[in-house]
């Protein structure tokens, strides 16, 4: 068994050694490079991307032609499609590679087979799709009551490596931000922050 997918499966410890023995085949390592797009609008995709190093960006194209950045997938999320994934439809967004990534794949409709005859890992795809709706709600909070300045500021404290990993672009664009204004909420927080040291 590969060692990351076996870390991944130890983490559940109402799974057993047999119930492990029993989907190791539904699940396979995926190394990508930077840029490499994962999953394309309207193309169907099956599979769940468990990222066990690196970083994905999950995206749409507006009809006017605009990038907008949904969400970021780092070390220990998940990324894929909902819509192939329960609805049997083709993707509505892409995912690509920002950096270098080693993935876990796990292939959907073999799973939910073998789930529907065993309840424990029946337990393992709810607490995955327990996780998967938590995101999209956060996400929509953070879309819709925030500030975008107040956006920044929650970015920078929950995951203060992406400022210097992600493009100001996609950061900008995940924010709701164009990159200008982007630039001029960095400086006030900056500025916020060096008279707070002062004082």
């Amino acid at each position: 068994m590969n060692t990351l997918i076996s870390e991944y499966l130890n983490g559940f410890p109402f799974l057993t050694i047999k119930d492990i023995k029993s989907i190791l085949f539904a699940f396979h390592i995926k190394k990508v490079k930077k840029g490499d797009v994962l999953i394309v609008s309207g193309q169907y995709f099956p599979y769940i991307l468990k990222v066990r190093k690196g970083l994905l960006r999950t995206y749409v194209i507006t009809p006017n032609g605009d990038d907008k950045t949904l969400f970021f997938s780092d070390k220990g999320d998940d990324a894929g499609s909902l819509e192939s994934i329960f609805m049997k439809q083709p993707s509505d967004h892409f995912v690509e590679a920002l950096e270098n990534s080693v993935l876990i794949v796990v292939d959907a409709k073999k799973f939910q087979s073998l789930a529907k005859k065993k309840a424990m890992l029946l337990k393992l795809m709810n607490k995955n799709l327990i996780k998967g709706m938590t995101t999209v709600i956060e996400r929509l909070k953070f879309q819709t009551l925030l500030s975008p300045e107040q956006r920044y500021c929650q970015l920078l404290e929950n995951q203060p490596t992406l400022i210097q990993r992600v493009p100001q672009k996609y950061l900008a664009s995940y924010v709701g931000v164009t990159t200008v204004s982007m630039s001029r909420i960095k400086a006030r927080v900056h500025k916020k922050e060096q008279n707070i040291n002062k004082d």
